[in-house]
């Protein structure tokens, strides 16, 4: 609540008070709540997936959760508005989600109202209520992505009726198909919502199921060791350690290939006793600029802490940007040598000397 005591203590006490309406006197001194504390229908509004933490951040490091009105699905409200706050609290153990917050995304362009809880008032109240008022996540935006349907328009408008001054001030409209949509949220450094949704209105549940995995993982964790340090969502700044395109092609990953890259020749000038030193150096630095290394060996994303992985990491990186850049200029000899062949085989027979031997020879075939 930006230090602001009052504040605090107003969240605190709703966020004790909804705990105690949705799970019960019983659950309410429990320090995490858990997927094991959701009953049977709770978990197929979870699995169901109208509600989704992205594995990935906005270009300012917050965290995206995005809301499917259209593929809502509960029994009753309160399975809803249990699998929200589980949602929103987890989301909340992540250090850097705490330190920037999260921008929410309704994304509601393919929504023909035919499902009665996606226009569900008393639902929409209940849920902004909790987002806004209780759950321990600063919400520091808000986009409502609509079709041009002037009745989704007027729901909407209707809905910020319930937002404070601040929820309003940090609400954006965007109206029309997605493939617009996607190009307004990206100049707000919103990419990828199609992760959770396609173009054509399909709903994806392969990253929300991989992400109910990954938590399940992580509260076991937690219950053995309560004061783990837990990455829910890592940042364009960290370095993944595994293997595969998606974790080459983050963005810390490739961040860590162009400061190698850029001491590569100090490198190879290097003894083995330097190299070895060249790679601590390297490792300190990007660490000192925040950058963590991560793994995901228990399931669920962790700072790796010890100096000899990270130190083998960084090591690994110089050889394979060194390695990469070695089959590069093989391939360009090979391309410029090929080249080079076909040239000289087009001047060959162009040539005068090539041309006239060649008709000379086809007018001695055609003597009889």
């Amino acid at each position: 609540e930006n230090y602001n005591i009052d504040a605090a203590v107003k969240r605190l006490f709703a966020f004790f008070k909804q705990k105690l309406r949705l799970f019960g006197p019983e659950k309410v001194g429990k320090r995490m709540i858990t997927l094991g504390d959701m009953n049977v229908n709770d978990m197929k509004c979870y699995n169901a997936g109208f509600f989704q933490l992205l594995p990935h951040r906005d270009h300012v490091g917050r965290a995206l959760l995005v809301s499917l009105p259209q593929f809502a699905e509960w029994q009753e409200r309160e399975n809803g508005l249990r699998m929200i706050f589980h949602l929103f609290t987890t989301a909340a153990m992540d250090e850097e989600t705490q330190k920037n917050g999260a921008v929410a995304i309704i994304h509601s362009i393919h929504n023909d109202s035919s499902n009665s809880n996606s226009s569900d008032p008393i639902f929409a109240w209940d849920s902004t209520q909790l987002m806004q008022k209780a759950v321990p996540l600063r919400i520091v935006g808000q986009h409502v992505c609509t079709n041009p349907n002037p009745l989704a328009s007027l729901f909407f408008s209707f809905m910020t009726r319930f937002l404070d001054k601040t929820g309003i001030a940090r609400i954006r409209f965007h109206k029309g198909s997605s493939d617009e949509v996607e190009k307004q949220l990206s100049t707000f450094g919103i990419n990828n919502v199609q992760l959770a949704i396609t173009h054509s209105g399909e709903k994806k549940t392969d990253k929300h199921k991989e992400y109910i995995k990954m938590v399940k993982a992580m509260e076991h964790a937690l219950m053995l060791s309560p004061n783990k340090s837990i990455v829910l969502v890592p940042s364009s700044t960290d370095i993944l350690l595994g293997r595969g395109k998606p974790i080459q092609n983050h963005p810390g990953n490739v961040r860590l290939g162009l400061i190698v890259q850029s001491q590569l020749i100090a490198n190879e000038n290097a003894t083995r006793h330097e190299k070895a030193k060249l790679a601590e150096i390297t490792m300190g630095k990007m660490r000192r600029a925040g950058m963590r290394f991560l793994t995901k060996e228990n399931g669920y994303w962790e700072e790796v802490t010890s100096d000899r992985i990270t130190k083998e990491r960084v090591s690994s990186a110089f050889r394979t940007v060194r390695d990469r850049l070695k089959l590069s200029q093989r391939n360009i000899d090979a391309t410029v040598d090929t080249t080079a062949r076909k040239r000289s085989h087009a001047t060959i027979e162009e040539s005068p000397f090539n041309k006239k031997f060649h008709s000379e020879t086809l007018q001695h075939l055609s003597v009889p």
